[in-house]
């Protein structure tokens, strides 16, 4: 008996233990959303117009401010404050009301049309029913042929006085709109929404009424002409930027996850969006890498946890789009979701790097360590959509949102912010408002949140993905400061330079790679020299793996070996080696297609331009000197270059080479 009653006093603690934890948690996010809305209201506190016009967002996959008025971190800054409790009365929330209101026929922007979207839907305002409507469209008429997105929406053109007058009669006939009744805004409390429900744990939640289904006619009289105009060119039209660079751009999977649920909003007010939400659901499924994630381009690429929660939020709302019901509820069939292998295949790819993430543990307090996963915050905000869309509590066994809570807890600066690590935000404001939105359980499509839950289970982790020890998949993290390697397993096989790989069994390139880093000076110049002129698959894998783990002057070495390694290969081998997910070898081998003679430009270039794009700044660089090499032109960017500065280049280059095709 006394054993019974020890072991059910343990459970008790434990049980109370771990409510206290929960409580503790829970008071710990309200006063940082306290500090994060604080910081957002300084940081808008430029007065009148002033709220217009500052950096664009930025999130590590080329968010800018092309074809856009400078709204979209005022627009991402009031969504956060909107999101977080903070009273729509509020100053700085009104501010960039007003200067909406007044703004929103001046922007092409993807990210802003759609930002514009999100944030009008949550103020739940009926006056911007009609504004909420033409964005929607514009935003439509962005959309290519392979169903994404790029950075800006060119197929609606109107002139100033055009503009005007749009604009003047949608002001004053706003209501003539007869939408459906948006969602409500949230009660003023600085604490995150409730937990997705775990059927077993928690009763079901008392349901909010979702939005009525939009009706046909409920578009505002003055855009059913262009609404008309939108569905007849439906999967990419001409005009602006989109022409100007020609087929070679099909879009990137960043703009298109902010279109797709900008798309999901603006169905709720009158707008029919279910064509490019079909397009938008198969091209998803058509694109998905093997490893079960995607990437950043359209066409194809290499797979990252970031555009893998795009690509399993564009799975979400299609799969919600499939399945509505009378007055916009959604209702999806257990056994269909059960047995969708694509949202599996992705929730396991990104369950792999979560796990690998969760392993992570700071040695002195036993907490959870910053990593390239937490320093990303957009990654963190799309993480939340996906664990908030399809109602799980853990992904790869790891309570998402636990993890990263207590994570950007242990971030958060004095002043409320949160930081611009390694520039991939755009700037302190963006960073801050994509945290409060994660600690805010944001949830911008919960029609489709509502059917999902307790119909999708945690998959767990990929066997596709890296392999051997997980925690190595996103980099080894000291004393809570991130790793400089980014996270990128090797999704694409690697290619044959002289002979196979080794086999996973012998891993002969894991045994080079630690002969070589833990060789003294004098050896590692004769092990480079031998794995640079060697023939051997193992030796380019070798020396890839080893830059891994090199800093300072070995680093240099290792990398200068390895692309001289690289002149040797075939363009063939060069292009499939640009392609793979070690970023090492893009950057070597995008320096040594700078090698080849200028005649074989066209084998290299479309690699070479995809490149411009990269995450990896030092990738980048690479194939812009090797463009320039080949082609004699330098269109940028240069290192460091701002966000919006590094889209110009992009488009520069591939604006320049199918002027070359031609």
């Amino acid at each position: 008996m006394a054993r019974y009653l020890a072991i059910a006093t343990a459970l008790l603690l434990c049980t109370v233990s771990s409510a206290s934890a929960a409580d503790d948690l829970k008071d710990r996010v309200a006063k940082a959303v306290a500090g994060g809305q604080k910081y957002l209201k300084a940081a808008r506190a430029a007065g009148d117009d002033g709220l217009f016009g500052r950096d664009g967002i930025n999130a590590g996959a080329g968010l800018s401010i092309i074809g856009g008025n400078g709204s979209g971190t005022p627009v991402l800054t009031g969504l956060a404050l909107i999101e977080s409790g903070l009273d729509t009365k509020d100053p700085t929330v009104a501010g960039i009301v007003s200067a909406v209101r007044r703004s929103y026929m001046n922007t092409n922007s993807t990210y802003e049309l759609s930002l514009m979207i999100m944030f009008l839907d949550r103020l739940a305002a009926k006056q911007d029913d009609p504004i909420i409507q033409f964005l929607t469209l514009r935003l439509m008429s962005g959309q290519t042929t392979e169903g994404g997105w790029f950075y800006t929406c060119d197929g609606l053109q109107l002139d100033p006085v055009q503009s005007r007058r749009l604009s003047a009669e949608l002001g004053r006939g706003s209501k003539l709109s007869t939408p459906g009744t948006p969602l409500p805004i949230p009660k003023k409390e600085t604490r995150p929404r409730d937990e997705p429900v775990q059927p077993k744990k928690e009763p079901e939640p008392k349901k909010e009424a979702p939005p009525a289904e939009p009706k046909v006619d409920g578009l505002h009289p003055a855009l059913e002409e262009i609404a008309g105009r939108i569905r007849a060119g439906m999967g990419g039209m001409p005009g602006g930027i989109i022409a100007a660079i020609g087929a070679g751009v099909s879009g990137d999977h960043s703009n298109t996850q902010f279109a797709t649920v900008a798309l999901w909003c603006g169905r709720r007010h009158g707008v029919n969006v279910s064509a490019a939400l079909k397009l938008l659901d198969k091209h998803y499924r058509d694109v998905q890498g093997r490893d079960g994630g995607w990437g950043y381009a359209l066409s194809e690429g290499v797979s990252s946890p970031s555009m893998t929660c795009a690509g399993l939020v564009g799975l979400a709302i299609g799969i919600g789009a499939k399945n509505l019901e009378g007055k916009g509820s959604v209702q999806i069939d257990p056994e269909t979701i059960a047995q969708d292998r694509s949202v599996e295949l992705g929730l396991k790819y990104l369950g792999t790097f979560l796990k690998a993430a969760g392993e992570q543990r700071d040695a002195r307090g036993g907490g959870f360590q910053n990593n390239d996963l937490t320093n990303d915050l957009y990654f963190m905000w799309s993480l939340e959509r996906v664990g908030m869309a399809y109602g799980l509590q853990t992904i790869g066994n790891l309570d998402w949102y636990d993890w990263g809570a207590r994570v950007l807890l242990s971030s958060q600066a004095a002043n409320g912010s949160w930081g611009n690590r390694a520039a991939v935000h755009g700037s302190t404001e963006n960073a801050t408002a994509f945290a409060l939105l994660f600690l805010m359980r944001s949830n911008l499509a919960q029609e489709v949140s509502i059917s999902m839950k307790g119909k999708v289970k945690d998959p767990g982790t990929s066997r596709l993905v890296g392999g051997g020890d997980l925690s190595k998949i996103i980099g080894e993290s000291s004393q809570g400061k991130a790793n400089s390697k980014r996270p990128g397993p090797v999704t694409t096989p690697r290619p044959k330079d002289d002979t196979p790989l080794s086999p996973p069994e012998t891993d002969k390139g894991g045994k080079l790679a630690t002969a070589l880093e833990n060789a003294s000076a004098a050896e590692r110049a004769d092990l480079l020299t031998l794995y640079r002129d060697s023939k051997g698959g193992e030796y380019t894998d070798a020396l890839a793996r080893a830059a891994t783990k090199m800093t300072g002057e070995a680093l240099a070495q290792v990398r200068d070996a390895l692309a001289q390694r690289l002149t040797r290969m075939t363009i063939s081998t060069l292009n499939d080696f640009m392609k793979d997910g070690d970023r090492e070898l893009r950057r070597s081998s995008a320096l040594a297609a700078g090698s080849k003679s200028k005649d074989r430009i066209a084998e290299l270039a479309p690699t070479l331009v995809r490149l411009i794009g990269d995450d990896e700044p030092m990738v980048v660089q690479a194939a812009r000197a090797s463009l320039r090499t080949l082609s004699g032109q330098d269109f940028g960017p240069e290192a460091g270059a701002a966000p919006s500065e590094r889209g110009k280049a992009l488009i520069a280059w591939r604006s320049w080479w199918e002027g070359q095709k031609k």
